[in-house]
């Protein structure tokens, strides 16, 4: 994928006082974190999301506390360090989707794809080997994505990295299968 734009930060914060009143410091509102283990949630060591063309799967490691992500059944690693993905978190967000009218490939006339991230829809949180039923919103674009419960809590997010797998809310064949920790 192409990416031709260029600025300077000069232009950007020009920008931004012209555009946003920028000036001082921003009022930073949206995730929480902590370090403690969610006391709701439900077992869940495997996340699996089929795509079209690639099954993307995380599997908790309990000894270090991360997801681990598999791409296909092969561990999914940084083609830098040769190191497997992980991540403290995994949050799955269900957002609208829809073709555009612009062309990402001209010779098959594949259309690129605008993801709605605004507003609010369903998610779910996956941290310490635990599923948490959530809601994202981002009321406005420039708004800060929150996560919450159904009541509007704020859920929290372990610390450390976050992946986001962002997933369309009307296709049907899009499941994320949960293996609980413990079978019967």
């Amino acid at each position: 994928m192409e990416h031709t734009m260029y600025t300077s930060p000069a232009l950007v914060r020009q920008w931004a006082e012209e555009k946003h009143n920028v000036r001082g410091r921003q009022k930073l509102e949206g995730m929480v974190f902590s370090q403690e283990p969610p006391v709701a949630g439900k077992p869940a060591t495997t996340i699996r999301i089929p795509w079209n063309h690639l099954d993307a799967e995380w599997r908790y490691d309990e000894a270090s506390g991360r997801y681990l992500r598999w791409s296909d059944g092969a561990p999914h690693t940084d083609a830098l360090t040769g190191e497997q993905l992980s991540a403290a978190n995994v949050v799955v967000l269900y957002v609208p989707q829809w073709n555009t009218d612009i062309v990402e490939d001209p010779h098959s006339g594949a259309l690129s794809i605008q993801f709605a991230l605004w507003y609010s829809n369903r998610a779910i949180i996956f941290r310490d080997g635990v599923q948490i039923d959530a809601f994202w919103q981002r009321w406005e674009r420039e708004d800060m994505l929150t996560l919450t419960d159904e009541d509007g809590n704020p859920i929290p997010l372990k610390i450390g990295n976050t992946f986001f797998e962002v997933v369309p809310v009307d296709e049907h064949k899009i499941e994320i299968e949960i293996e609980p920790e413990n079978e019967s």
